[in-house]
């Protein structure tokens, strides 16, 4: 007896150590080892000077002598009110209605909008009408020209449940702006058409320091409208010099690629930040995981005790999967999904700014998206299995998330295409006023009307032109396919609206003549009547 309970003792010492070695071991490479892994690589950035905390991000705080956001709060309160013309029906400054060729908003005599629900023609006087409740609003709008600057003051420290009212009031106002610019174009009011459109500049240069990836998409919109609307003023045969010559400095100014970087800077920050909530709190991680919460308790039990029993039961099964989606999480699946966030932002990061430095975005756009494919942050279709059925994918709960970041820089590369356009096309314009006539080449704009002969954002190398004849010109981009194809706006897919940036190059559209906006017409009326 004394040699077997010394064997079985032997055996079940052997069998512990066993299992606490394996223990051991799956805790190294489930938890530390990722653990240290994501130590290293946060050291690693901090080391090469990137800032991966919140309050090391905040922007230079505004002083309040110089903080307009009181008057966007009030033009906010002022265009609050819903008014139908200038909310659905509001007239066009650009309209494509041929590759290349855009209908010129102002000069239509009736506002009709065949892609509206209803079909509806106006008048340029109720437009009028319509506008004279906004006098204030443009006042208070007009003073950001000399100081675009608005600073709500956000509180970035909330993470991402911290709201942003400010943004829709924002673009309501960029579009109410561009409205009454067109009105004034069409009454020959130049000087109070210009102080709209430079309003509208002054709103988009106001929140370049927002540090929010939604903030800057809803900038790079505002300068649509600012880039119709500008295209639309600089066809106007009533601009001086003097004018055109301040619109030019105000596109001049503007810079979408540091805000971009900012505002990944930011994420990134708040994403560690929700992270590490995530860890500390189980309703934390219940509200970013699956958006349920804790509040107002369970439901009442109803029914029999039968039935009772059996919502009870279900209940715990529900707690403990839940829990044991939490475990997993905290214990695994949050280190490694940090660790591939981390390296997919840092890569968003690198190929932004060099995008920022050197000017050509196609290069950049093109690493950006091979750094992100390595990293496993794609397009997600997989039918891998999921132990927690439909739920969000908690492994790859962050990295998804880039996902829906990595179009961010090919939209910049878009605007800042439409600003080195916009720049060379208003000096052009300022070019044929004094001499009568378009250059031969962009070099004859520099040093008069430009310092320098502005890039092509796609590749860095000098916008395209070709002179034709006295009174017209092709200037263009060579676009998203980076082949120079002599100016060709056609869309090669047939997809998506007419537009400047859906040609096989992205051509400065040229004033549509009356047969061809007459032929548009003509086929949406055709569309229609289907």
């Amino acid at each position: 007896m004394g040699i077997a309970s010394s064997r079985f003792r032997k055996r079940l010492i052997f069998a512990v150590t066993i299992l606490a070695v394996v223990g051991l071991a799956l805790g190294y490479f489930i938890y530390y080892r990722p653990k240290q892994a994501v130590a290293r690589y946060k050291a690693a950035l901090i080391a090469r000077g990137e800032k991966l905390g919140v309050q090391e991000l905040l922007p230079a705080p505004v002083p309040r002598s110089e903080n307009r956001a009181a008057n966007c709060l009030k033009v906010a309160q002022l265009l609050r009110g819903a008014n139908t013309l200038l909310e659905t029906n509001r007239p066009e400054a650009m309209r494509m209605v041929a590759p290349g060729k855009a209908m010129i908003g102002w000069q239509r005599d009736n506002l009709f909008d065949p892609f509206a629900k209803t079909p509806t023609t106006n008048s340029w006087e109720e437009l009028a009408t319509a506008l004279a409740d906004d006098a204030e609003a443009f006042e208070l709008l007009h003073e950001l020209i000399e100081h675009p600057t608005v600073d709500w003051e956000l509180d970035y420290a909330q993470g991402f449940s911290l709201l942003l009212p400010h943004l829709a009031p924002t673009k309501q106002a960029a579009q109410r702006l561009q409205v009454a610019e067109l009105l004034a174009l069409r009454n020959r009011r130049s000087s109070e058409a210009v102080r709209h459109l430079r309003a509208m500049l002054a709103l988009v240069k106001a929140s370049d320091d927002e540090r929010l990836i939604i903030s800057q998409l809803v900038r790079l919109a505002n300068a649509q409208i600012a880039f119709a609307a500008t295209w639309s003023a600089v066809q106007s045969p009533d601009l001086t010099d003097e004018q055109l010559a301040s619109l030019q400095r105000d596109w001049a100014e503007l810079d979408f690629a540091t805000g971009l970087e900012h505002a990944l800077e930011m994420e990134r920050a708040m994403s560690n930040l929700t992270i590490e909530r995530m860890r500390k709190s189980s309703a934390e991680f219940r509200k970013v995981s699956s958006g349920w919460a804790g509040g107002g308790g369970a439901p009442a039990l109803s029914g029999d005790w039968l039935e009772q029993v059996e919502t009870l039961a279900s209940r715990g099964l529900e707690a403990t999967r839940q829990k044991a989606r939490e475990s997993a999480w905290r214990i695994s699946w949050s280190l490694a999904d940090e660790l591939t966030s981390l390296k997919g932002v840092q890569a968003m990061l690198d190929t932004t700014r060099a995008a920022r430095s050197n000017g050509c975005y196609l290069a950049a756009i093109s690493l950006q998206r091979k750094q992100l494919t390595q990293l496993g942050i794609t397009n997600r279709e997989s039918d891998d299995f999921n132990l927690f059925g439909n739920e969000p994918d908690l492994r790859t709960l962050f990295s998804d998330s880039i996902v829906s970041l990595s179009r961010t820089l090919d939209r910049v590369m878009v605007a800042e295409t439409g600003r080195h356009l916009m720049v060379t096309g208003i000096a052009l314009r300022r070019y044929q006023l004094r001499e009568g006539r378009y250059p031969d080449g962009l070099a004859a704009l520099v040093p008069g009307f430009l310092s320098e002969i502005p890039r092509d954002p796609a590749d860095g190398k000098p916008l395209r032109y070709l002179s034709v004849g006295t009174n017209s010109f092709a200037l263009y981009s060579i676009g998203k396919d980076g082949a120079d194809d002599g100016g060709d706006a056609v869309n090669p897919t047939e997809k998506g609206p007419m537009s400047w940036q859906n040609g096989r190059d992205w051509v400065w559209p040229q004033p549509a003549s009356e047969e061809e906006i007459a032929a548009w017409y003509e086929a949406q009326l055709k569309k229609l009547r289907r």
